[in-house]
């Protein structure tokens, strides 16, 4: 079974990135530091797309292809609640994907920012609590 000590690296940064725009989330703040704030944007998306790539065509896929339904259940559900944030956190990238466009509507960019990261934040916590608690205890079988 894959070694989740790449996702869980992956996960603080993330989680540190997400914290340093969140120092930001005040509309006199916003106002003033929105290029920089949608620089972190670009780079929280950047690590983000290649976490899930990582995740899906390695962990979840070794997952989906386990011996015990249990595994292959309880990874299943996790990706099914990932595309859902996902399509969320895209959404979100084109609402604001440009200065001006945060700029503009900062008091909903900051509700919007919040409710993405505290989902994110809660995802990674389930992941590693509970679908990577399960992973790292998989026995690992040699192959022939």
């Amino acid at each position: 079974m894959s070694d989740t000590r790449l996702y869980r690296s992956q996960h603080q940064k993330l989680l540190a990135m997400m914290n340093e725009v969140s120092g930001f989330l005040d509309p006199s703040t916003l106002a003033v530091n929105a290029p920089r704030v949608r620089s972190l944007l670009a780079q929280v998306a950047s690590v983000l797309s290649v976490h899930l790539y990582l995740e899906d065509n390695e962990l979840y896929a070794e997952m989906l292809n386990h011996w015990d339904p249990t595994v292959r259940e309880k990874s299943k559900l996790f990706l099914d609640e990932m595309g859902g944030l996902m399509v969320t956190f895209k959404a979100y990238l084109t609402t604001y994907g440009a200065t001006d466009q945060i700029q503009a509507s900062p008091a909903a960019f900051i509700k919007e920012t919040k409710a993405l990261f505290e989902a994110m934040s809660q995802r990674i916590v389930r992941e590693e609590s509970d679908l990577f608690v399960m992973v790292d205890g998989l026995p690992v079988l040699e192959t022939p």
